[in-house]
């Protein structure tokens, strides 16, 4: 294990800090599309976002199973062991949690645990860093938690939004996902649809 790595601090308040942070998800996942800026203080492995960071602190335990998709530096995974104990899988689909750290190489979104009937739940929730969340190809989004209509536009794999279509005709199967840049967060729930943004 990296001493250098694990030496870099969780948060600096165990307590409040992962309050508001769970707090930031909740929100951003009950009003998809809309930036939320969580205050962290936090020093994070090369390879995560600070905000990023802050919401595998919060989302991970002993009981998670994370795929990290290739190419994020192995002091992630050493960071992320240290402060949650989170166990670590190679198959997407044995995921509770996935980190990307690139999504224009993000795989397919049904190589990833789509739930079942019985347990839609038990689905992967993808944490997606993106550069921002203007220069991609402009989505309209509706669905719960929008009250009239919210754009969007992170860069994102060509065929992502397509996808995310299957993805959402699938509920209650399907997976959740957040997105984010620096400091800020988006939720992206399966309950999500697409309008034509035009």
């Amino acid at each position: 294990m990296s001493m250098t790595t694990t030496a870099l601090p969780g948060f600096s308040d165990a307590v409040h800090e992962p309050q508001r942070m769970f707090k930031g998800l909740l929100d951003a996942i009950s009003h998809p599309g809309e930036p939320y800026t969580p205050s962290v203080n936090i020093t994070p492995p090369a390879d995560l976002t600070p905000v990023c960071a802050a919401a595998c602190l919060t989302l991970l335990d002993l009981e998670t199973v994370v795929w990290l998709q290739p190419g994020l530096s192995a002091e992630v995974q050493y960071w992320l062991r240290f402060h949650t104990g989170c166990r670590f899988t190679k198959q997407p689909e044995s995921a509770t949690f996935a980190v990307v750290k690139d999504a224009r190489t993000l795989p397919a979104l049904h190589a990833f645990n789509m739930g079942t009937a019985e347990d839609p739940e038990a689905s992967t929730t993808l944490l997606i860093q993106v550069q921002d969340f203007l220069s991609g190809e402009l989505q309209q989004l509706s669905g719960p938690g929008i009250l009239n209509k919210v754009t969007l536009s992170p860069p994102l794999l060509g065929n992502f939004w397509n996808q995310w279509r299957q993805n959402q005709a699938a509920y209650p199967q399907g997976i959740d996902c957040f997105l984010f840049t620096q400091q800020s967060v988006v939720g992206l729930p399966r309950t999500v649809s697409l309008n034509p943004s035009n």
